[in-house]
Order: C-alpha cells, then sequence, then structure tokens
C-alpha cells in the first residue's frame, strides 16, 4: 500500500504522478495530480520535503505549502490544526531557502503599562494581545487599530499581516456611592 506512484519514462521523464487522498490506495480511493514541486530539496543540513498536494515537512515540523503569484511559496507551520509558524519557501536548482518574514506590533497604551511597548512577531500568526491593563482612574476595553476612528475593539487574538500600532481603548472608572 502506497500513498504516491509516479510513473517515469526510460529517460526518467515524469509521465504521471498520483497521490491517493486516503492514507493509500485501494478500493474506493480518490486520486489528486501531483504538482510540479513534489520532491526533496536542501540547503546545507535542512530539508524541505513537499508531497506534490500541498503538504510541506521541514525537519521535523509538518505543515502545509501554497504556490504565491511571484513563484514562492507561502508554507504555515502547523500544530495541533493551528499555524504556529509562517515562512516564503523560494526554491532555485534542487536547493530552498526559508525565510520567517516578521512585523512589529507597536503598544500604544496612554495609562497602563506593558512589559514591551514594541513586539516584533511572526507575520501571518495569530498573536494573543495584552490583556488585563491597570489603571487607577480608567476601564482598559481592549485593542483597536490606530486611524480606525470607530475605535473598534479587535478580538483578543489578532494575526498581523504587517506592521501596525495598536492602541489601548479605557473608559473612565466611575465610583457609586
Amino acid at each position: 500500500n502506497s500513498k504516491t506512484v509516479i510513473v517515469k519514462a526510460a529517460d526518467g521523464t515524469r509521465l504521471m504522478a498520483l497521490a491517493a487522498t486516503d492514507a493509500s490506495f485501494g478500493t474506493g480511493s480518490n486520486t489528486k495530480a501531483l504538482d510540479e514541486y513534489f520532491g526533496t530539496y536542501t540547503n546545507g543540513d535542512e530539508t524541505v520535503i513537499l508531497d506534490g498536494v500541498g503538504g510541506i515537512t521541514y525537519g521535523t515540523k509538518k505543515g502545509t505549502y501554497a504556490l504565491r503569484t511571484d513563484g514562492t511559496f507561502d508554507v504555515y507551520i502547523r500544530e495541533n490544526g493551528d499555524d504556529k509558524e509562517y515562512y516564503v519557501l523560494t526554491i532555485l536548482d534542487g536547493e530552498f531557502v526559508m525565510d520567517k518574514p516578521t512585523v512589529e506590533i507597536m503598544y500604544l497604551t496612554e495609562y497602563g503599562t506593558l512589559e514591551a511597548d514594541t513586539v516584533t512577531v511572526n507575520k501571518n500568526i495569530a498573536v494573543t494581545l495584552p490583556a488585563g491593563l491597570t489603571s487607577d482612574t480608567m476601564f482598559f476595553r481592549g485593542w483597536y487599530l490606530d486611524g480606525d476612528e470607530t475605535k473598534t475593539l479587535l478580538p483578543a487574538t489578532y494575526k498581523p499581516t504587517d506592521d501596525v500600532i495598536l492602541v489601548a481603548k479605557w473608559d473612565v472608572k466611575y465610583t457609586v456611592t
């Protein structure tokens, strides 16, 4: 039982390449043609394996890949069903380069304090925004994008695609006596 079948001509030219969409080929198994990027690529001691149907193994990490319009690949390393790391993969002459793009998040707090006002994070990967800021006179509500006139609060996790400034939203604390 195999998950991948490759048929080559006598000169080594690939004629057909298929992958089972199930664990292996068998009765009722569906198939999918492998893309032209199926294979193993190296960079010194590192190895990337593309399975031909969107799956990637990068060292001990597993994830997905998708071709971008510029000829490189978006790579998402997944753990427990969640994207944990993002890379841009470039393949040239059987070798590869994995670039891990980062972006900066700058936090403007006005009243509360944070451990760091600016953090560098992996682009396209969700981060948990700081919570629980405190002030004697204000109540912390959450974060919104700088320049958002409606001050719409972001969810507790945020996926930055570019450098961004997040502003803390506060309400006045009132004491009822």
